[in-house]
């Protein structure tokens, strides 16, 4: 997690991938609603920049959290990628 705070000054489109990187986590952990506020923070920062990286990951984010899908907070995070990539 420091390493994470260090890197909070560079830019934008870095703090995203550290973002979508916690939230890809925060699933493999089985803790969809850890993913789902990392994902609003991605988001968020994804709003304010131009990345096709960073879309491709919201991508990946969006499909990895399928089985997950009955949970309310996965639901909301996939929800939101859908509305972010239009």
């Amino acid at each position: 997690m420091r390493l994470f705070r260090a890197r909070c000054s560079c830019s934008s489109t870095h703090t995203a991938f550290d973002h979508l990187a916690l939230a890809r986590t925060h699933l493999a952990a089985g803790e969809p609603e850890g993913a789902r506020q990392e994902t609003i923070h991605a988001l968020d920062l994804f709003g304010t920049i131009s990345s096709h990286r960073v879309g491709d990951r919201l991508t990946e984010l969006h499909d990895e959290a399928l089985p997950y899908a009955n949970s309310t907070p996965a639901t909301d995070l996939r929800e939101r990628i859908t509305h972010a990539l239009g």
